[in-house]
């Protein structure tokens, strides 16, 4: 019979997870913000919601890997040290 792995390996499993997850919604976000400004500079493209919606996202891009990132310097030194 196999042993499941540890609670806390599979924690630290999904931090990575979510972090990876994170880490790739900035570029997208950026891309999205280049296109919104792209968009303001055609006179007949105008789109200031797509800039708004761009640029809401900003922070809330940047504090989830930041936060993630704590939680996995926190977390791992507990939780691999207690294997």
């Amino acid at each position: 019979m196999s042993r499941r792995p540890e609670p806390g390996l599979l924690l630290l499993r999904d931090l990575r997870y979510l972090h990876l997850a994170a880490t790739e919604n900035s570029p997208d976000r950026e891309m999205l913000d280049q296109a919104a400004q792209a968009a303001q500079a055609v006179p007949a493209g105008r789109d200031d919601g797509l800039r708004a919606l761009a640029s809401s996202r900003h922070p809330q891009t940047l504090r989830q890997p930041r936060w993630s990132n704590t939680m996995i310097k926190n977390l791992s030194p507990q939780i691999l040290t207690a294997l």
